[in-house]
């Protein structure tokens, strides 16, 4: 069972005010797939993309994408294979990344700001090489362990059999986002388990392909040439060893670290005001020094 307090049974203001507005959703093909997206905020404003992890979707994001629309274009996009976009017979980072520029272009921006968690992380650190010109700063939520080694999923020659559930309830009762923490909100994680499942002909179940399990590791020659700034934001209990921070950011020639106390991996179930809070003073410094011309590094 995962770790859950009490307390936070019931949903906050903010919280509630959050989900009152479910953004409009839009779509873009990018490769032959399509790739769906909710977006917030008003049309011509600073754009911000938001990645989620491996198999899950944008709705991680439901609590605070329209926290961080004041003022800003944001998207919250299901990269394909996820959620309701579609899927592909082979899964990629330099995809995924290519995914993301396409939803932000599709908002009228070629210099986007990006926003990563977990694989997503990985997604967005991809981007900010890959696509350097067209990004304004690319931040990178508490990764996972295996992207400096270059380490994959095992590549199974079967996936394993998906499992269906009767009813709804009964599959939403079985979502845990692991790994469990102390502070883990009930109220978020009830919300993104309703939001993680769909109905199908054989039952109900999650929603993304399996074969997403089985995608390669971050590129590793885009390690030294040009990228965009880039930020890093960590959980106190972060998947990431601290030797391992170091070796990211010495990679990265020097980059902003911030930490969010008393939070572990899915730091948006955990202490979500706090990251948006941390979101918001790393987006603040962007916009400052784009206009004031000082340089990124």
């Amino acid at each position: 069972m995962s770790c859950l307090r009490p307390e936070a049974e019931v949903a906050p203001a903010w919280f509630v005010e959050a989900l009152a507005d479910p953004g409009v959703t839009r779509a873009v093909q990018v490769c032959g797939v399509r790739v769906e997206y909710r977006v917030w905020g008003p049309e011509g404003a600073p754009v911000v993309v938001l990645i989620h992890g491996g198999a899950a979707h944008g709705g991680w994001w439901d609590h605070l994408g329209p926290h961080l629309a004041k003022g800003r274009r944001v998207a919250a996009l299901d990269l394909s294979g996820h959620g309701s976009s579609g899927s592909r017979v082979d899964y990629d980072f330099l995809t995924w990344a290519d995914e993301v520029v396409e939803v932000a272009s599709a908002e009228g921006s070629d210099q986007p700001v990006v926003i990563g968690h977990s694989m997503g992380g990985v997604v967005a650190l991809t981007a900010a090489f890959r696509h350097a010109a067209r990004l304004a700063g690319a931040v990178i939520v508490d990764l996972p362990d295996w992207v400096l080694e270059g380490r994959v999923p095992p590549r199974l020659e079967q996936l394993p059999t998906r499992r269906h559930h009767a009813s709804r309830e009964s599959a939403v009762r079985r979502f845990r986002a692991r790994p469990a923490d102390p502070m883990r909100q009930e109220y978020i994680e009830r919300h993104v388990a309703g939001r993680s499942v769909h109905l199908t002909a054989d039952g109900w179940t999650w929603r993304f392909d399996h074969a997403v399990t089985t995608h390669d590791s971050f590129p590793a020659d885009l390690w030294g040439t040009a990228r965009c700034p880039v930020a890093i934001v960590l959980a106190e209990r972060s998947l990431l060893a601290s030797e391992a921070v170091d070796q990211m950011t010495d990679r990265l020639g020097g980059v902003e670290v911030v930490t969010i106390a008393d939070a572990g991996h899915h730091i948006m179930l955990d202490q979500p005001l706090a990251l948006l809070a941390g979101l918001e003073d790393i987006l603040g410094g962007w916009s400052w020094r784009r206009a004031s011309g000082a340089g990124s590094g």
